[in-house]
């Protein structure tokens, strides 16, 4: 939920999911700025878990088909806007 709400937030609506070789192995930015520190597997797994699990469920779209630029679809925008409630599959902080 957690991505869904910063990304809407952001400007320019864009997640990136990069391949890094820390502790957690991912790091997820929005608006090119960290939304957690990938040295703390903990922390950052709810994040590296959700980015799949919402393009899954239609809220995020990766069209390059590359796994690493998603941008917020039109679903995601609207449950922002809309309900405050769960999205679609909803756990965690994704």
């Amino acid at each position: 939920m957690e991505i869904l709400t910063r990304l809407a937030d952001s400007q320019t609506r864009m997640l990136h999911f990069v391949r890094v070789g820390l502790e957690a192995g991912f790091a997820v930015l929005i608006d090119v700025k960290e939304i957690t520190n990938p040295r703390d597997v903990d922390a950052a797994m709810p994040y590296i878990e959700g980015v799949p699990r919402l393009e899954q469920h239609g809220l995020l779209l990766n069209p390059t088909r590359d796994g690493q630029v998603y941008h917020l679809r039109g679903t995601g925008v609207r449950w922002r806007r809309g309900s405050g409630g769960s999205a679609p599959g909803a756990r965690g902080r994704w």
